[in-house]
């Protein structure tokens, strides 16, 4: 079976610095010089975003892509599967379905051998039964479906949580998410009356 990747996964400038392992000035420089940088796919014209494979293939090409961290990957993935209202739910569905990887490794493996099509179709319904079943929350948002053009992300998702372990998967998304809500949303550090 042919493994795809989510072509959907955007980055924006600053993202694609911390791939190149250079400053944000840098990546605007690029932008104007090299008439084959990637074009911009989303996001405004003063923060535009880009398609993370054409990055990659692009900084590749040009001998400037660092290493991309499997958990950078993730969650470029993870944040083009969903929008910013969902995104936490997607999270409750990861935390489901790495306990259902740990807990069930027997059944992951014949679901993972179907094409994307049939797992979209049997991996929900699977992940939201053993998350009921345990009492878990998450899994419910799974109940809805998967498109097959998702499926490739939590293949992924299984196949980080072989290596590294479901629970640092989870604490790397986890931490992610984190540290982009905490500047998307801003935090007023609390005062003491005096």
């Amino acid at each position: 079976m042919t493994r795809q990747t989510d072509s959907a996964a955007e980055v924006t400038a600053a993202q694609v610095a911390r791939l190149a392992g250079v400053g944000r000035a840098a990546v605007s420089n690029w932008r104007r010089r090299h008439t084959d940088f990637p074009e911009p796919v989303g996001g405004t014209p003063a923060s535009p975003t880009f398609r993370l494979t054409d990055v990659e293939s692009w900084l590749r090409a040009t001998g400037k892509l660092n290493a991309l961290a499997a958990e950078d990957r993730l969650w470029q993935e993870l944040r083009a599967l969903t929008d910013e209202r969902r995104l936490v739910d997607t999270l409750a569905d990861l935390a489901a379905f790495l306990a259902f990887l740990q807990d069930k490794p027997a059944r992951w493996r014949p679901l993972a051998r179907g094409t994307d099509t049939d797992l979209a179709g049997r991996l929900p319904d699977a992940v939201a039964f053993w998350a009921e079943s345990v009492g878990m929350p998450g899994g419910r948002a799974f109940a809805a479906g998967l498109q097959p053009g998702q499926v490739p992300f939590w293949r992924s998702v299984a196949d980080a949580a072989g290596t590294q372990g479901p629970e640092i998967v989870f604490e790397e998304l986890h931490g992610r998410y984190v540290d982009s809500a905490g500047r998307s949303t801003g935090v007023t550090p609390s005062t003491s009356p005096r």
